[in-house]
């Protein structure tokens, strides 16, 4: 992506920030019987049907889809300006005009006025099954999403990853795409830890940021380097960039 693209919207124009943007305020009091969800991707009929695997079990699901970016950001703005809260954003990758990266960009820019904050979730047919991690790698490590999610999961996967997104709104979730390469081992928590690692946190920052103890800490990375069978933190943070990240 271009460092000083400019993304155009009703509001006025607005400069792209730099990606580091984090979620990291809670979301209080979820009431899961009337969920409102922001959902934009250029695929109709497969917004339709997460629509209809989420009314299955939210019944009062308010679900507002759009196919142009541009009605998605001045949707959510005018939520925002009218105190109207949106529990959670889904958006694919690779959109037309504007793409799932540009859309979130702004997303937490106008997130940034009104004092809100939001979980992204990106769901995606950009499935590389010989290298999993690599379509979603710019994505994790841009720090605009909490979650992604390739388009092949299951219902249950899409409503459990929300659900999780929900309850930990500073959380960085990954899929288990079960791949050969060790994936498949790694839980939430010390994902996110590898991605802190990735992104040059000291520890100290990283239990911080965790909630976490200094040895709490170093008894999860110490359980990381055990099950995939690493040597040292250098290891570790190699692994994180080649594969989880």
């Amino acid at each position: 992506m271009e460092e000083n693209k400019i993304v155009k919207y009703e509001s006025g124009i607005i400069k792209r920030i730099s990606n580091q943007i984090g979620v990291t305020n809670k979301l209080l009091n979820i009431d899961f019987r009337k969920l409102h969800i922001v959902y934009f991707d250029d695929q109709k009929i497969y917004i339709r049907g997460v629509e209809l695997s989420l009314e299955s079990k939210y019944p009062n699901l308010h679900l507002a889809s759009f196919t142009d970016g541009i009605e998605a950001l001045n949707y959510i703005e005018n939520c925002y300006s009218r105190n109207e809260r949106i529990d959670i954003i889904l958006s694919g990758i690779r959109q037309p005009v504007i793409d799932g990266f540009e859309f979130a960009q702004v997303v937490r820019i106008i997130e940034k006025r009104f004092n809100k904050s939001v979980p992204i979730i990106i769901i995606s047919m950009l499935f590389d099954p010989q290298n999993p991690w690599k379509i979603f790698n710019e994505a994790l490590k841009s720090g605009l999403f909490n979650a992604v999610l390739p388009k092949s999961a299951t219902p249950d996967e899409i409503r459990e990853k929300l659900e999780y997104s929900l309850k930990n709104p500073s959380s960085i979730s990954c899929y288990d795409f079960n791949s050969n390469i060790g994936v498949s081992k790694i839980n939430g928590i010390e994902t996110k830890l590898l991605l802190l690692l990735y992104r040059k946190f000291s520890e100290q920052e990283i239990a911080q940021k965790m909630n976490l103890s200094f040895k709490t800490i170093e008894g999860i990375k110490l359980g990381i380097m055990e099950k995939l069978g690493l040597k040292n933190v250098n290891d570790l943070i190699t692994y994180a960039e080649n594969n989880c990240l």
